[in-house]
């Protein structure tokens, strides 16, 4: 008999063999459900796929204690020349073959001697030279060894996840606060869950078992806008409601205990994707735009991609992984079953089917040692069968990039020797976090920038080599191949005043302005250290730089026109002098009395900051000679984009007599309008005398909206527009504000003067809509300093146009915007409501203003009417009504 440790391993060692192929059953039946249902809602999917893990659990014990009974009274000996066969008894009517077992140490060899011959024909002796279940105790130990590692794993994720909770700072930007008790109250849930920023985590994550907390990556308060979070908000929030964390926790335990089985990854990984499916389509219906929130998901995989953490916290995320974005996506856009999905269903059957097929053929040739036998002898040939299990390898681990898609630029980077160079980091756009990524072993990455025009800005880098710079690289190309050296560069000593070496100071080297098309960017930074002799050397693109240098209590240089050559090594000392003193004095216009608390800042560099004292003087140290833009605002500091700013507070305007640039002086164009509520620039030199700066107080609106019953709208935008141009103000959505739970609002805008404009109102935020359509002001006269209150603005009630885009033709066309503009021009074209065509050219263009408006397809005419004849169609529309058989002609 084997002893209980054997025994132990025996029947663990056999129950796992079972549950190989009862595994891969329930695989099959898995997949072939999720075909079934996949016109059903993810709901069903996903309640379904934890049926089948729950049943793939109770395998297990079920299978062990049916087993346990014939495995321990089975009895073999071993033979004299290290061979097996059973003891003389009775074969069992009922048998389960056995793969893997081990004999007991104290075997009695005099029995199997004494064997007939007829008894040994009837019980053939297997020719295999070793037995299973002499290693069942070593496969016992691997399989524990595994189990502690992915426990282990899955204890680090939760201590993780109490660590990051630790080092977060809880929301308190009040927009957000309301946002969450908002969303809090939407979803049902009884308590508001916490919700923290936490710079550790890359994607916005719920964490926690008992007390589930939300953690939002800190550079979204930087890259998204205050719409988009709530969405976020929503999709966690919801998976709180859900009890996501705590089915998460379950299925990573399961995966745990169950590693070796390759269809318990299959369908734990389908289930967290119909869990993401669940919550994408609860945002989605609670009033999310699709194609907005599609993007919003990609624009957080970048943040996520461009974040420094590698380790993640067990979580449930608003992302998931980047194999299975597109996915969602897709169903998000409402595809009924796209290329993915059938690739996804029926390659997981076929997979399935052939592991099944594989494990039977085995089977089947491995005997019980309790089967029947016949009269021939049946060697045994076992075969070490091994199932990789891993995912297929990409083209681009083969050396072999994929084709670029069209919003997708693709390259390799290679050295000299043609030798591909890993960790490259490739950065588009080189002024905006997040929009970066790295080169893998094979020097390859794949990078998808944002851009409208289908070009971004592009720098390839590393510590080292000299780096390469694109100013408009073009998306869905063929493959860029980049070639980096290290023979381009600038190296020199920095030295004090007083000519002593400076040891580790930042040297900047500037390029610029770029242009490009539809783009200008003023300049492109490339930064190194000098060293403890004061020496550096700055690697460099080929082009013109401007040498800059700021050491606080120091000095400062700066030189331009630095003009480098390819692999030109070019030698430039520097040395450092006394900074520029700037001062300034800042005015009212109407009063010319100096004013207090206006800030001079740059968002470019944030060390330099000054602001105005009783008496209107600013003055900043130790600036840099030459040309300097200064962003202008008022009072205290204010968080803007993840940094410390200012807002214009209750200044309307400003303008320098001294400043740099025309525009910057006071200008007031043709129809009346004067703009002046830019940057100022102004040229800095040793010894400059003191420039003046006028400001002018804006005018404030105040009120509330209403929906078209007289009901108080929260969570609207109040925007100004350019009366009688369709535009807004500025030419972005500056002095738009959100309406409180009393629909109330607050909002400090420059003065009209001679110039009238009107206030609208959206029924949303940016980009979102909900239930009303726009609603406008008359144009008003306005002058610094003035307040109108009670300055009430109603929304409308939404009428819907449906129709159809054909070419000249006739074909249909589909995927092409389609909106609508009103022609009394009173609403700021942000808040103009857009659809885009379906697959047969069709579209339902929603919440349009009442009366006569310009249905018109894309490109977008800032009026209507200068568009070709055909693309747009103008209509008197009535208030909530449906216009049907609109056809728009395109070339």
């Amino acid at each position: 008999m084997l002893d209980w440790n054997q025994e132990f391993c025996v029947n663990l060692v056999t129950c796992f063999v079972h549950l190989l192929w009862q595994g891969l059953i329930i695989g099959a039946g898995f997949a072939v459900l999720m075909g079934v249902l996949r016109n059903r809602s993810p709901q069903s999917r996903h309640a379904w796929g934890l049926v089948c893990l729950l049943i793939f659990g109770l395998c297990v014990p079920v299978t062990y204690l049916t087993i346990s009974d014939p495995v321990s009274s089975t009895s073999e000996v071993l033979t004299s020349t290290g061979q097996t066969k059973p003891a003389i008894q009775a074969p069992a009517k009922e048998t389960i073959p056995l793969t893997t077992t081990e004999m007991q140490e104290g075997f009695n060899t005099s029995a199997a001697q004494e064997l007939s011959s007829a008894e040994k024909t009837r019980f053939p002796v297997s020719t295999r030279s070793w037995d299973y279940r002499r290693i069942a105790p070593l496969l016992i130990a691997a399989y524990f060894v595994g189990v502690l590692f992915f426990v282990a794993r899955l204890g680090f994720g939760v201590y993780l996840s109490r660590i990051y909770r630790q080092l977060a700072t809880p929301v308190t930007q009040p927009e957000l606060v309301a946002s969450i008790e908002k969303v809090t109250r939407q979803i049902g849930l009884a308590l508001q869950p916490p919700v923290m920023w936490c710079q550790q985590v890359g994607v916005p994550s719920v964490v926690g078992i008992f007390r589930p907390t939300v953690l939002l990556p800190l550079a979204c308060l930087t890259r998204l806008k205050p719409e988009q979070l709530e969405q976020i908000l929503f999709h966690e929030l919801t998976h709180i409601r859900r009890y996501d964390h705590l089915f998460n926790l379950a299925q990573n335990t399961l995966e745990a205990v169950l590693f070796f089985h390759p269809v318990v990854w299959f369908i734990s990984k389908r289930v967290r994707l119909e869990r993401e499916f669940c919550c994408d389509a609860a945002v989605v219906a609670a009033g999310s735009h699709a194609d907005e929130y599609a993007k919003l998901l990609i624009d957080v995989a970048e943040i996520a991609k461009a974040g420094s953490t590698r380790m993640n916290p067990i979580a449930v995320s608003a992302t998931g992984r980047v194999s299975i974005l597109g996915i969602r996506i897709e169903r998000i856009l409402g595809h009924r079953r796209s290329q993915k999905d059938r690739l996804f269903e029926t390659g997981s059957l076929i997979t399935t089917t052939m592991f099944l097929g594989l494990f039977c053929l085995l089977a089947f040739q491995v005997p019980s040692v309790a089967d029947p036998i016949d009269d021939r002898a049946t060697p045994l040939v076992l075969q070490e069968q091994g199932a990789d299990t891993s995912e297929p390898k990409s083209a681009e681990a083969d050396g072999q990039p994929k084709p670029a898609a069209p919003n997708e630029i693709v390259g390799i980077v290679i050295d000299e020797q043609g030798k591909p160079i890993e960790g490259v980091l490739v950065d588009a756009w080189t002024w905006w976090k997040g929009t970066e990524t790295k080169t893998n072993k094979q020097g390859i990455f794949r990078l998808k920038p944002k851009s409208d025009g289908g070009r971004a800005e592009v720098r390839i880098s590393k510590p080292g080599y000299s780096p390469h710079y694109i100013v408009q690289q073009a998306c869905g190309e063929d493959l860029l191949t980049v070639t980096l050296n290290n023979k381009t560069y600038i190296e020199g000593q920095l030295l004090d005043p007083s000519g002593k070496p400076v040891a580790n100071a930042m040297i900047q080297g500037l390029q610029g302005p770029k242009r490009g098309p539809g783009v200008m960017i003023s300049e492109v930074k490339t930064e190194t250290k000098t060293d403890v002799s004061g020496r550096y050397r700055m690697y460099v693109f080929p082009d013109t730089y401007e040498m800059r240098v700021s050491v606080p209590g120091v000095g400062v240089a700066r030189v331009p026109n630095i003009v480098v050559a390819s692999d030109q090594a070019k030698t430039l000392d520097l040395q450092l002098k006394q900074g520029v003193r700037f001062e300034a004095r800042v005015i009212d216009a109407d009063t010319g009395k100096p004013v207090e608390q206006v800030v001079l800042w740059s968002w470019r560099d944030l060390s330099v900051v000054g602001k105005s004292d009783a008496n209107g003087k600013i003055v900043i140290d130790e600036m840099l000679p030459g040309e300097f833009r200064f962003q202008v605002g008022y009072g205290k500091s204010q968080k803007i984009n993840g940094v410390n700013g200012y807002f214009h507070g209750i200044l309307g305007r400003w303008w320098s007599p001294d400043a740099v640039k025309e525009w910057q002086h006071k200008t007031i164009q043709q129809d009346g309008w004067q703009r002046n509520f830019d940057a100022l620039t102004f040229n800095l030199s040793t010894g400059m005398a003191p420039v003046s700066i006028v400001v002018e107080k804006g005018v404030e609106f105040s009120g509330k909206v209403f929906d078209p019953d007289g009901n108080p709208v929260a969570g609207a935008t109040v925007a100004p527009a350019k009366s009688g141009s369709g535009n807004s103000l500025t030419g972005d959505t500056r002095y738009s504000v959100q309406t409180k739970e009393d629909g109330s609002y607050r909002v400090v805008m420059p003065a009209g003067n001679r110039f009238e404009y009107n206030l609208m109102v959206h029924d949303g935020k940016y980009q979102q809509w909900r239930n009303w359509a726009n609603g406008v002001s008359q144009p008003v006269h306005s002058s610094p300093d003035q307040k109108f209150e009670d300055f009430n603005l109603t929304l409308t009630r939404p009428c819907t146009i449906k129709g159809r885009v054909v070419s000249a033709s006739g074909r249909n066309v589909k995927g092409l915007r389609v909106g609508s503009q009103a022609a009394d021009l009173l609403v700021n074209r942000y808040y103009d409501p857009t659809t885009k065509t379906k697959e047969d050219g069709t579209f339902e263009l929603k919440f349009v203003r009442p009366g006569e408006n310009y249905i018109r397809v894309d490109p977008f005419h800032f009026i209507a009417t200068s568009g070709l004849p055909g693309t747009w169609e103008k209509l008197d529309l009535k208030s909530g009504e449906v216009y049907e058989d609109v056809e728009l002609v395109i070339e």
